[in-house]
């Protein structure tokens, strides 16, 4: 009998001479007993999961096209394989997306067993647990394409790879809606912030084509030549482009991972080859929230000599900043890598090294980059001392300057902090420009260190900063406000509001004004969770209010140091209205819109129930949740915060009882 077996492995990797690559969290290997099975595609899932795409079967060719969902933790939640007829196959290569339902669309080429053994584009849609909505075959496809495939915010799909034609637009069931040649081997397709979309591959090299909304190209651009191969494409947030694949020229010996950047027209800005003195091959790279990337593939130069799972992490110029090798004495290699929303990473491909079988699926989570978190408190604001407290959340932590300062300022340490810091009196360079803390030896996540500066009279604003190994960190706020919305109630007026982490945080104290400009009143304070670095919800109810009256509302943040920090930025309204004045019907919009970089998503319900609100980018893709809770009827209010996205357009899916809507939002920085 057959058996799907599960396998989690801890095992010791090779790093780099250069930084340390972040921390394993955990390896899985899903695989079938005597049979083949792998995947090629990843994706993390909104509840926080993982998609992949893959195949099982026996033999060198698989039998069906198989998806694998895990939970957050790497447990398999379930696997389906989609069979076909007994004697057809698919290739070893497909693309899984989640879509804005929650279910999911994959694409795989398949060998339809006939006189002819002719290949087909095999696309399948299906519900949020992997059962099947619809499947179609489309002819026109090769034994070596390289599907993708993205949801467009018609609710349709397209899907680009090598074949004829080699771009395809579907309608949401499935039914061709219209098709373009492209000349290339495409290996991988992802949808622009202008909704168009850029189309990668090998052709005489790497080439890079820029398409348009309904899939005519604008400009094709080429990179290398005969002994470069194209693997992988990604848009980045400058509005360019990231490639990888591998190259016989610019690189070593012989072949070696090719990253090649480029500008928002295709012009090629900088190309680094990795690796070796044997062979090495980038199949999927991805831009990274801090501007650099990150690709996997396989190398056989390191390690054990054999194939093995390779995976780099270079900066926003290509400067390699870590390396990371895991294999054995088979072919282990990295199909596919995303970067998770925590700021780790997730690499999915395949491992014959490992389990009792030729070749499992193997999943590889990294912890997040380990980069220095603290924040600097003042706990006395002089003259003639000023005392400031240094908090260090995360990381290891080496230096803190003081700048702008009188003439004559002293800086001191007093009890522990003096055994673990020392001053470098006459400041940078001997300018006495500056007052340098350095620690006697990184100091890890958990110290809090109080320095001392003192002058008998000075009304300069000092500033600090605070340094890593890598140069200066930006310490977190006190409390790192996420959202705040203001919803009518037959009670009164509902403040919720979200905040990602806390430290020190007392209180908050809520503000309520009769206009925007006019004068604010304390109406309420409410306790805080102190320390917190997980997301956490607050809401308060103003009962205190007024048919047909308009109230505004901010909040304040009181740290345990009694330092307030207003968040008039974040400033929310709502007109109380009577119970018979409630919404008469459900509804969702956005204002502004264009945005930047927030907007307002107002809804409303006319029933209580639960209220799920997520953003999606243009490749549906999810992003965030504004909110997920119940609700009692009335009209609300919550704000996309897109500070941490590039331009481009969004969408934002409610769902509420049985009201379903989706609003086309534009950041346009």
């Amino acid at each position: 009998m057959k058996t799907i077996f599960v396998i989690s492995l801890f095992l010791t990797a090779v790093a780099s001479s250069f930084a340390q690559a972040p921390d394993t969290l955990w390896t899985k290997m899903v695989g079938r007993t005597y049979s083949l099975m792998g995947v090629h595609c990843v994706q993390q899932t909104s509840d926080g999961g993982y998609i992949a795409s893959g195949y099982i079967g026996e033999g060198q060719w698989s039998t069906n096209l198989t998806l694998i969902r895990l939970s957050s933790l790497g447990d398999v939640e379930w696997t389906r394989s989609y069979p076909t007829n007994e004697n057809d196959y698919v290739s070893l290569v497909s693309s899984v997306k989640q879509t804005t339902d929650r279910g999911f669309i994959a694409c795989v080429s398949i060998c339809i067993y006939n006189p002819a053994q002719e290949w087909y584009l095999l696309l399948v849609r299906t519900d949020s647990l992997g059962g099947v909505l619809w499947q179609r075959t489309y002819p026109g496809a090769v034994w070596d394409s390289d599907w993708s495939v993205c949801e467009v915010s018609d609710g349709g799909f397209v899907v680009a790879g090598k074949g004829t034609p080699a771009i395809r637009k579907l309608n949401c069931n499935g039914d061709p809606v219209w098709s373009r040649n492209l000349e290339g081997s495409i290996k991988e397709m992802q949808p622009t912030t202008d909704g168009g979309y850029v189309v990668a591959g090998t052709n005489n090299g790497f080439f890079l084509t820029k398409l348009d909304s309904v899939g005519q190209a604008t400009w094709t651009r080429a990179y290398g030549g005969q002994g470069e191969q194209c693997f992988s494409v990604a848009q980045t947030l400058d509005g360019g482009y990231i490639l990888g694949g591998s190259t016989y020229t610019y690189g070593g010996l012989y072949i070696d991972f090719w990253l090649v950047k480029t500008d928002q027209a295709g012009n090629m800005t900088w190309a680094r080859a990795y690796g070796g003195d044997r062979y090495e091959q980038a199949w999927s790279v991805r831009q990274t929230y801090d501007g650099g990337y990150v690709a996997t593939g396989w190398s056989n130069s390191f390690g054990t000599g054999a194939d093995d799972v390779y995976t780099i992490k270079v900066d926003n110029s290509g400067n390699l900043i870590w390396s990371w090798i895991l294999g054995g004495n088979r072919h282990d290699v990295g199909c596919s890598v995303e970067q998770t929303r925590d700021g780790g990473y997730i690499v999915a491909g395949y491992a014959e090294s490992f389990g009792a079988d030729w070749r499992n699926a193997y999943f590889i989570r990294f912890a997040p980059d380990s980069r220095a978190k603290a924040f600097v408190q003042v706990i006395d604001a002089g003259p003639p001392v000023w005392g400031y407290r240094l908090v260090h959340v995360q990381g290891t932590m080496n230096s803190l300057a003081f700048t702008n300062f009188c003439p004559g300022t002293i800086g001191s340490l007093s009890g522990s902090a003096a055994t673990r810091w020392a001053m470098l009196p006459n400041g940078d360079s001997n300018n006495g420009d500056s007052i340098i803390f350095i620690a006697s030896t990184p100091l890890t996540s958990g110290t809090i260190d109080t320095f001392w500066l003192s002058h008998p009279n000075c009304a300069a604003q000092v500033t600090w900063a605070v340094g890593d190994s890598n140069g200066t960190i930006d310490g977190p706020l006190p409390v790192e406000l996420l959202s705040l919305s203001a919803g009518v109630l037959p009670e009164g007026i509902e403040l919720q509001w979200n905040t990602a982490s806390e430290t020190n945080n007392d209180f908050f104290e809520i503000m309520r004004g009769n206009s925007e400009t006019g004068e604010f009143s304390r109406i309420a304070t409410l306790a805080s969770q102190g320390n917190s670095a997980t997301e956490h919800r607050y809401e308060y109810l103003d009962r205190d209010v007024t048919a047909g009256q308009t109230y505004w509302y901010y909040l304040a943040d009181v740290d345990m140091s009694g330092t307030r920090t207003e968040h008039r930025e974040m400033m929310r309204s709502a007109t109380m209205t009577s119970a018979a004045e409630l919404p008469s019907d459900y509804s969702l919009s956005a204002y502004p819109n264009p945005f930047n970089p927030s907007t307002t998503i107002s809804f409303s319900i006319t029933e209580a129930g639960n209220v799920r609100m997520d953003v999606y980018d243009v490749s549906g893709r999810w992003i965030r949740t504004l909110t997920d809770e119940n609700r009692e009827a009335g009209s609300y209010a919550v704000t996309f915060n897109a500070n941490d996205l590039p331009s481009g357009i969004y969408f934002v899916r409610m769902e509420a009882n049985a009201f379903h809507a989706t609003r086309k939002v534009v950041l346009m920085k």
